[in-house]
């Protein structure tokens, strides 16, 4: 995979910039310690961007923590309309095995009414996907990014979500085995909401991101 190019990081960091300004105002707590001049902390080889929350200061932290995390990625390379505004998508991933155990308890029996009327009062643009997550090769190998099944938002039910979390699990590849790019040497299953934005919808996607991810926080 191509390394990102010094355009690309001022890019980001122009994006980066945005988003934190449109989420201070909304909520004050947004991750105090930002560390803007190293961007390149929070921007993925995949070609996404991760916006940091509590005092998550780099990408490798907030790849580890046992939280959601939001995240915006591009149709290609990493570009904006020069005002930190873009055309991809923007969503919360719970992205890794802690985050995944804390889905699993807001899907049970004490949150998941508050939990799923969340996720169903999102718009008809939101989706929620499962995916598998599979890292091959080498140490250093950024995952691929494989969809499992994908869901409206508004219409997903709590037993669709857990049903094909199990499946999905039952169909990753084996450690060791070949699969497509080099040997697996991880693979686990994701849930992410997700819509697509543009320049125009840009800043009010951003918005209702981060009130999405600030409402699944408050249960926890």
């Amino acid at each position: 995979m191509k390394l990102l190019t010094p355009d690309e990081l001022i890019v980001a960091l122009r994006i980066f910039n945005r988003v934190v300004g449109i989420v201070e105002k909304q909520n004050q707590n947004y991750h105090k310690k930002k560390i803007l001049g190293e961007i390149k902390d929070f921007v993925s080889r995949n070609r996404w961007i991760m916006f940091p929350v509590g005092n998550i200061l780099s990408l490798r932290e907030g790849v580890d923590s046992p939280t959601p995390n939001i995240y915006m990625s591009f149709h290609n390379d990493i570009q904006d309309d020069g005002m930190g505004r873009v055309n991809g998508w923007i969503g919360l991933t719970f992205g890794n095995n802690g985050a995944m155990q804390w889905l699993e308890q807001l899907l049970s029996k004490k949150n998941v009414y508050n939990f799923m009327a969340i996720l169903n009062s999102l718009n008809k643009d939101w989706s929620v996907e499962i995916t598998q997550k599979i890292k091959t090769n080498y140490f250093e190998a950024t995952p691929n990014y494989e969809p499992y099944i994908t869901f409206k938002a508004a219409d997903v039910t709590a037993g669709e979500i857990k049903s094909n979390i199990i499946k999905s699990n039952k169909t990753l590849p084996l450690i060791g085995v070949d699969h497509k790019t080099g040997p697996v040497i991880a693979a686990s299953t994701i849930v992410t909401a997700w819509k697509e934005t543009t320049e125009l919808k840009c800043d009010d996607d951003v918005e209702n991101a981060f009130k999405l991810f600030f409402k699944v926080l408050s249960l926890r």
